[in-house]
């Protein structure tokens, strides 16, 4: 999606801590910040070698997209421009990251709060939202 539009992306899987989702980081560290126009910068989670990466830069400019179920979250809902739901068909990473995430149920979606299904309504652009 980023060559399409030439976007920035921040995934919400760069906000996993090693036992669950850090939501309340990715508002703190990111979204509040572009919000105000500053850009940011944060530690991802390296799914590869399974641990924190630092240095990685936003800037207010341009389209963002926050990528992954959990960009879905009602915390982030009235931050949003858009909000777009994918399905896709099973996926390979899955094999590998499931077990991890099925044994601590808190970072599964449906007990954090992300969704498990489509939102029911796209339409409405928040206040809060900001466009550049």
């Amino acid at each position: 999606m980023a060559r399409i539009v030439d976007a920035q992306i921040v995934a919400t899987d760069e906000f996993w801590n090693g036992t669950m989702f850090d939501l309340d980081r990715l508002r703190r560290s990111v979204l509040d910040p572009l919000l105000t126009g500053e850009t940011v910068v944060f530690d991802g989670w390296d799914w590869a070698t399974k641990v924190s990466r630092p240095g990685r830069t936003l800037k207010p400019t341009g389209v963002i997209i926050v990528e992954g179920v959990c960009a879905l979250h009602q915390m982030f809902r009235d931050d949003l421009s858009a909000r777009v739901w994918s399905t896709l068909r099973a996926m390979s990473g899955w094999r590998e990251v499931w077990p991890a995430m099925a044994s601590r149920p808190a970072a599964l979606g449906s007990t954090c709060g992300c969704p498990t299904k489509p939102p029911t309504s796209t339409a409405t652009i928040p206040s809060r939202a900001r466009t550049w």
